[in-house]
């Protein structure tokens, strides 16, 4: 297993407003629709990993002109993964009033990004499994989360996605970070182990620092050694092993047939820095004093994540930030449906097909993971009409730090070359290959 993981908890590139993403794509405004009720703008994202995307394009929602409703379709490949999606969905949008923003902030930072918690935390994810379950089973009574819908997921999936929340409730069954991630760590340094810091340290400094200047050495080595990426809480002991990070694998047994077990199966090279902790739009983060950053990756993290959990909730801009309670999660429910689907969609790398969902997608979101199926993915883009273009954005391989700067180049090549043959036309900022976290293309 390489160092990036068989099952990834994370993805490897920034949060996107896909609806921005949609609008750069057309070279005319895109138009109102006249149907009443007005058709959705229809969004798929496959194997995307987390909730980045969906939390920032609903975030930003406000900031568009056009009033169509948002449907957002999601295929992930295991059911640990919309488990843990949905437990962050959870987090950040449920109506919990007694807590403040910056300790939303706080703890969505600790679940996302450390292999173990505090034990607040842990007791808040016990808590939030039976609505999260209630959410999964289409029970009316699942509060501000019933603008997701799980229904188009198979039974067998959505008593998958039962098992995963009653394996985070069970004290009784053990999860062991600490073995499952010293396992991962002799893997993969193998007869470097006793000299893993000057790994690490090699890493950073020769595939990481041009490509994220905020992330800091120190909080890099931290995670690296420890998976404690983000250190939010003060001082406060994170000792209880994050069940969300949980996933499974078929691992070899002595009879020779695979068994599938619970494991650190995720990113053991990368870290959990690149969707919320590398880029912001606040450039006072971006400061130097000295030649150096004076701020960190986790600094940008958590104050772009305070400031989604703000737009969020207040459907305006981050301001007054202080006096703000998460008392509204408004416009959600009435202007966005987000509908998770059955991973068996992606059995085999195989893509989803026009015969499960027809070509109606404004945008299709392909992960690197899945990069192999855009010819197959690009027939689910809706046909161009009124002046409008559909959007395909494909996640590249620049973070995957084991594939040599060539071998990323030559992914994005391989992605260009699938894209036109598909005959889709390669659209947004221009740069040498290898060089960008995404790369755009519209069927026009």
């Amino acid at each position: 297993m390489h160092g990036h993981g068989s099952i990834p908890a994370w993805g490897f590139s920034s949060a996107l407003d896909l609806q921005q993403e949609l609008a750069n794509g057309q070279t005319n405004e895109l138009p109102e629709t006249e149907h009443s009720p007005p058709e959705p703008i229809s969004i798929l994202l496959v194997a995307c990993v987390d909730s980045r995307h969906i939390l920032k394009t609903i975030a930003h929602g406000y900031r568009h002109q056009w009033k169509r409703p948002l449907h957002i379709h999601v295929i992930e490949v295991q059911a640990t993964t919309i488990s843990r999606s949905l437990l962050l969905l959870h987090q950040l949008t449920t109506n919990e009033s007694e807590l403040s923003i910056q300790e939303r902030a706080k703890t969505f930072l600790e679940l996302y990004g450390n292999l173990f918690l505090c034990e607040k935390t842990a007791k808040w994810v016990k808590d939030a499994c039976p609505m999260v379950l209630k959410t999964v089973m289409g029970e009316t009574d699942s509060g501000s989360m019933n603008w997701i819908d799980c229904s188009k997921m198979k039974f067998r999936d959505r008593d998958d996605v039962d098992s995963v929340l009653q394996f985070w409730k069970n004290d009784e069954v053990a999860f062991n970070a600490s073995l499952f991630w010293e396992e991962r760590l002799r893997r993969h340094y193998g007869l470097r182990y006793d000299s893993r810091e000057n790994a690490i340290d090699w890493d950073f400094h020769m595939k990481l620092t041009d490509k994220a200047p905020i992330l800091h050495k120190r909080e890099f080595l931290h995670w690296r050694l420890n998976g404690i990426a983000y250190d939010v809480r003060d001082g406060s002991s994170c000792v209880i092993p994050n069940k969300s990070m949980a996933t499974v694998d078929k691992l070899p047994s002595r009879e020779g047939m695979g068994v599938l077990k619970y494991g650190y199966f995720s990113d053991v090279v990368v870290g959990p820095y690149l969707a919320f902790g590398k880029e912001s739009e606040n450039r006072e983060l971006f400061k130097k004093m000295n030649d150096h950053f004076t701020k960190c990756a986790q600094d940008v993290a958590l104050y772009n994540v305070t400031v989604l959990i703000h737009e969020l909730h207040n459907g305006t801009g981050y301001e007054d930030l202080d006096a703000s309670q998460c008392d509204n999660l408004k416009n959600v429910s009435e202007n966005v449906k987000v509908f998770f689907h059955s991973p068996s969609l992606l059995q085999s790398s195989a893509a989803p097909t026009v015969k499960a969902f027809g070509n109606k997608f404004d945008l299709v979101y392909v992960g690197n993971s899945m990069a192999h199926t855009i010819p197959e993915l690009s027939k689910l883009l809706a046909t161009p009409k009124d002046g409008t273009s559909s959007v395909m954005c494909v996640e590249t391989a620049r973070f995957m730090i084991e594939l040599n700067q060539e071998q990323i180049a030559e992914f994005d090549k391989r992605v260009v070359e699938m894209a036109t043959y598909a005959g889709l036309n390669e659209c947004g900022e221009k740069k040498e290959a290898g060089a960008l976290d995404h790369l755009f293309f519209v069927k026009a």
